[in-house]
C-alpha cells in the first residue's frame, strides 16, 4: 500500500498528477494522437503542452525526439499512454526506461489498457522515482461506471500525491465493487483472452475488406482508416444500422479513421456485415 494511491477513476489520477507535478508555465510533452485528458488536465494546471507526433506508419512513440525536446525545452512532465488510446500501439518498457534515464522529468504512464497486452512498466517505479503509473478498473474489469482507478509510484512520490488527493472521492459502493472484481482475477483474464482472440480475427477480417486499413492493437479496440470514402458518411450509415463506433476523423493524424471496440462474436459479425455493405456498395 506504500506504493498505491486509490483514485476516482484514471481521470482523477491524471488530475492528481498534474496538480502535483505542474506549476503554471511548466512544459509538458505528449505523444500525439493520444488520450485527450492528458492534454486537458495539463492545460488546466497551467502547462504549455508540447505535442510530439507519433511515427508513421504504426503510430509509434518517437522516443528519440521526445528525449531531445524534453532536454532542450526543460519539460517537467512527459506523458505516455501505453498501450495508446486511440491507436492501440505499445511502447516497450526498455524505451520508457531510456526516457527515465536520459531526462530529469516526471514520466507518467497511463496503463488503462495494460491487461490486454500483459506488459507493464510497473517494476521501474522502484528504481526510477520519477516514474508514475496510472491504471483503472474501467476497461478489463468492466467497471467504467464505478470510477475506480489507482496510481503506482515510489513511496515518496505517493506521499506527495496523497497531499493532493481528495479524501473521500470513492463511494462505499465503488470500493465494494472494486474489491469483488479484484477477488476474481482469473475471470478477468478469461475475458481478456477471449477479447484478444476476437481482436485478431476482426483485425484480419477488416483488412480483407475493400477500402479498409486496420492497424495492429494491443487493447480491446481496433483503429481503422477508410480509403476512398468519407469516414463521416460511413459512421452515420453504421449508426443508422445500430452500430456505434468512434469517429476520430477530426483528430490530427487520424483523418478518415474510425475505432471499434471488440464485442462478442455475434456483435463483431454484425459490425463486419454492415461495414462491408457500406464500404463495398
Amino acid at each position: 500500500e506504500d506504493n498505491v494511491v486509490v483514485t476516482n477513476g484514471a481521470d482523477e489520477g491524471i488530475d492528481i498528477v498534474t496538480k502535483s507535478f505542474i506549476d503554471y508555465g511548466d512544459k509538458v510533452i505528449i505523444s500525439t494522437p493520444t488520450y485527450s485528458m492528458l492534454k486537458i488536465c495539463s492545460q488546466i494546471a497551467g502547462a504549455k503542452v508540447l505535442e510530439i507526433p507519433r511515427k508513421t506508419p504504426g503510430f509509434r512513440d518517437n522516443i528519440e525526439e521526445i528525449i531531445e525536446v524534453c532536454n532542450r525545452e526543460k519539460a517537467n512532465v512527459i506523458f505516455f499512454c501505453n498501450p495508446n488510446n486511440p491507436t492501440g500501439d505499445f511502447t516497450e518498457t526498455e524505451k520508457l526506461k531510456l526516457v527515465a534515464e536520459e531526462t530529469s522529468s516526471w514520466i507518467v504512464v497511463d496503463e488503462a489498457y495494460y491487461e490486454y497486452c500483459g506488459k507493464t512498466a510497473v517494476n521501474l517505479i522502484y528504481n526510477y522515482p520519477n516514474l508514475v503509473i496510472i491504471r483503472t478498473l474501467s476497461k478489463a474489469f468492466s467497471l467504467a461506471g464505478a470510477r475506480i482507478g489507482y496510481i503506482l509510484a515510489n513511496e515518496d512520490t505517493v506521499k506527495k500525491l496523497n497531499l493532493v488527493r481528495p479524501p473521500n472521492s470513492l463511494s462505499t459502493i465503488s470500493i465494494k465493487l472494486g474489491a469483488i472484481a479484484l477477488s476474481d482475477i482469473n475471470q478477468m483474464r478469461e475475458w481478456v483472452e477471449e477479447i484478444a482472440r476476437e481482436r485478431e480475427r476482426l483485425f484480419s477480417m477488416l483488412n480483407s475488406l475493400k477500402n479498409i486499413e486496420a492497424y495492429p492493437s494491443e487493447t480491446n479496440f481496433l483503429l481503422f482508416r477508410i480509403k476512398g470514402l468519407d469516414a463521416n458518411v460511413v459512421h452515420k450509415k453504421l449508426f443508422r444500422k445500430g452500430i456505434c463506433v468512434r469517429n476520430l476523423s477530426s483528430v490530427r493524424g487520424l483523418e478518415n479513421c474510425l475505432r471499434v471496440t471488440i464485442g462478442t462474436r455475434e456483435q463483431n459479425e454484425k459490425f463486419l456485415s454492415e461495414l462491408k455493405n457500406v464500404v463495398e456498395a
